[in-house]
């Protein structure tokens, strides 16, 4: 007989919950909202979003055909619009308000779920 393999069913990168103290009394006390990233300001969404092409001065001493290759880098340059921090928001907004109802700590939702499997 062959050993028993145990294959794992979710794959990838384990990350250990940090849950944050919440500003908003109706996120408080659910650990799928409490362990998200905080809710970013303007200013983290412009950081967070930001991208420069990176061009040592030494690089700007090189040969044209180097220099040409190293100019192709604008395309990693990244300057967040309004759309972006309406979009991030609108992210945000719906991944907490969706998991409201999905709290494991209330009781109730466990009900609605043993009601839910009766159903079907």
């Amino acid at each position: 007989m062959g050993k028993n393999k145990i294959t794992p069913i979710l794959k990838g990168k384990i990350e250990i919950a940090e849950y944050k103290q919440q500003d908003l009394i109706e996120y408080t006390d659910n650990p799928f909202i409490e362990a998200l990233p905080p809710i970013f300001s303007e200013d983290e969404i412009l950081e967070q979003f930001t991208r420069y092409p990176i061009i040592d001065d030494i690089e700007k001493t090189k040969n044209r055909n180097l220099r040409h290759h190293m100019i192709k880098r604008i395309k990693n340059f990244i300057q967040p619009l309004p759309d972006h921090f309406t979009i991030e928001s609108k992210l945000s907004t719906l991944i907490r308000r969706g998991y409201l109802a999905r709290n494991p700590l209330d009781k109730t939702y466990f009900e609605r779920l043993k009601i839910l499997n009766q159903v079907c």
